[in-house]
């Protein structure tokens, strides 16, 4: 079927993104935009095509400055209110019934209830005698956390980005549910089990790639992490959101510290030497904890696993024997990621008060070695201010 070329926009899905500015007097107007695209993704510039009669393009050409506003369905109905032509003195947020988010790096505010926000700085404005292109700059990008996983992608089905296709009746505004109909029965539930899987895989190989071996030790503190995280309602901590308490030094702790981004630099991984495999994650926000514990029967080897491992932990296994180990330790390993999480723990509501934020204090030079320490680590020793090492060889170095 041949087409005129200038039905090019029906044959792909647009977004509609809402683009927010600020007169020089001030003035706050909302445009929907459909030819709106990030420039390259190495890059920190979008682009915007406009017609050349609009009030967003003359605000941006005086003051610099637009906020791209990425909005879901809830706004469908907020297009045509926002498209259609005001005298250059209304404010379109009280016709379009908007409230403001406010920006951070730019004057124009961005609309609230959106799911993310581009507030951008004017970099180039590219013109033609009918459109103009206007090359931003993103000075500060936010967007929900709620709507990312825990590897920092949008969760595309939960923001539902609006989108647009020009059709012969005119445009049909659309999200990714319409275009994509959910699967239903048992093709849906086997879907939904093979992305399961899958993810699983992926997750628990970044784990042994950081931990440097596949072991039952390993899988269990995977187990262990994913179900806190998923019944807390928590991703992945980017800073100390999250609190992980582990009463082992076990191989265990290494996936804890890849699901949760839980670390001891972070100051919100807490050892405690219990020896237990036992692990307790708290929700500094909400104030939410939960413990898993190890039940008694979840790491049982059978006698020839336990062999191989007395016999690898002593250094007498030949380079066969050190083979099998792995294979079986590997196996064990699979085997506790088949496992449902209530059967490998002991799983409860706990109330605990999280440790505090992980505190940046000046470092002073131990009065005996000469080494920076961090001032509240010091120990007063008579006159001296000591380092723990220092502290400690004084008192066994006293007579008696």
């Amino acid at each position: 079927m041949l087409l005129d070329p200038r039905r090019r926009a029906g044959l792909f899905p647009l977004p509609v993104v809402f683009v927010s500015t600020v007169s020089r007097d001030g003035v706050r107007n909302v445009a929907p935009y459909g030819c709106f695209m990030p420039i390259l993704r190495p890059l920190d510039l979008v682009c915007l095509a406009s017609a050349k009669e609009r009030d967003t393009l003359r605000n941006i050409r005086e003051t610099g400055e637009f906020v791209v506003n990425l909005a879901g369905p809830d706004f469908v109905d907020k297009v045509m209110p926002t498209a259609k032509p005001c005298p250059p003195d209304s404010d379109e947020f009280v016709l379009a019934s908007l409230s403001e988010k406010p920006s951070l790096a730019v004057r124009p505010p961005g609309i609230a209830g959106c799911y993310a926000w581009m507030e951008c700085a004017l970099y180039e404005e590219y013109s033609d005698a009918q459109f103009s292109l206007v090359v931003g700059q993103v000075l500060r990008l936010e967007a929900e956390d709620s709507l990312r996983d825990k590897d920092g992608r949008l969760d595309i089905g939960e923001a539902s980005p609006l989108m647009m296709v020009a059709g012969d009746k005119g445009i049909e505004y659309y999200t990714v549910r319409d275009l994509v109909p959910p699967k239903r029965g048992e093709e849906a539930a086997e879907a939904e089990g093979m992305a399961r899987a899958d993810t699983i895989e992926a997750e628990f190989s970044r784990c042994a790639a950081f931990h440097g071996h596949i072991c039952p030790g390993l899988a269990l503190g995977f187990v262990a992490a994913t179900e806190g995280m998923r019944r807390l309602k928590q991703h992945r901590s980017e800073d100390e959101e999250i609190v992980a308490v582990v009463e082992t030094d076990s191989c265990a702790v290494d996936a804890v510290q890849v699901v949760t981004g839980c670390t001891f630099g972070k100051g919100n991984l807490v050892h405690k030497d219990n020896g237990k495999t036992a692990f307790t994650f708290l929700v500094r926000s909400t104030g939410r904890g939960l413990r898993l514990s190890m039940r008694p029967d979840a790491l049982s080897m059978d006698e020839s696993h336990w062999t191989l491992l007395k016999k690898v932990m002593r250094g007498e296994a030949t380079q066969e024997e050190r083979s099998l180990f792995g294979e079986a330790h590997a196996r064990r390993a699979h085997e506790i990621l088949g496992k449902s999480p209530e059967a490998l723990f002991a799983i409860e509501e706990v109330a605990a008060t999280p440790p505090e934020r992980a505190r940046i204090e000046p470092s002073e030079a131990c009065q005996r070695c000469g080494e920076p320490t961090m001032r509240t680590k010091l120990i007063p020793c008579g006159e001296l201010k000591l380092c723990r090492d220092c502290s400690e060889k004084q008192i066994s170095s006293r007579p008696g």
